[in-house]
This record gives C-alpha cells, sequence and structure tokens, in this order.
C-alpha cells in the first residue's frame, strides 16, 4: 500500500466496560493497542487512538448499551474522533 501511495490508517480496538469483560480482557486490549501503536509507528502509518472512547472502567457506559459495543452516540463519537486526520491525511 505505501509504494502505491496509499495513506495506511490503524486505529486502537476499543475498550469494553471492565463489568462486563473483566479487567484480564481490559489489560489485553490495552497491550494490544501498544502494540498496535508501536507497529503503526515503525511501520509509518498512522495510528488513531480511540482511547476517548474509554475511561477508567473501560468503555464510556453512555456510549454503549451493553458494555461491548457502541450505541449510536459511541458510533458519532468515533467518527468525530477518526474524521479529522482521515481527511487531513487521506481525504478528498
Amino acid at each position: 500500500l505505501e509504494s502505491k501511495g496509499i495513506n495506511i490508517f490503524i486505529q486502537s480496538t476499543i475498550q469494553c466496560l471492565v463489568d462486563k469483560c473483566g479487567s484480564e480482557k481490559v489489560r489485553r486490549v490495552n497491550e494490544l493497542n501498544q502494540r498496535l501503536r508501536a507497529y503503526a509507528e515503525n511501520s509509518k502509518s498512522t495510528f488513531i487512538d480511540l482511547g476517548v472512547l474509554s475511561d477508567a472502567n473501560g468503555l464510556d457506559d453512555s456510549l454503549s448499551s451493553d458494555g461491548v459495543h457502541l450505541n449510536g452516540m459511541g458510533y458519532r463519537k468515533w467518527v468525530d474522533t477518526i474524521f479529522p486526520t482521515v481527511m487531513k491525511l487521506g481525504g478528498k
């Protein structure tokens, strides 16, 4: 993709609510996100951090109806988070 001049975006994995998934799952997602960030930096990709969708308890419960999946407000916040970067670096 890079050789074709295509911008690559890697976004962090969205957390789930600790009460729903458990602290071990949240820890593993945090570890995955650290690895994704490092991979993006090493591969000249753009990393988009979706941590704004979470708080200390995992996924912000106002952004989900079940603690795992985004609701309408959650998707709106997701789009609002990625849109500026995608438009700046990859939009037409």
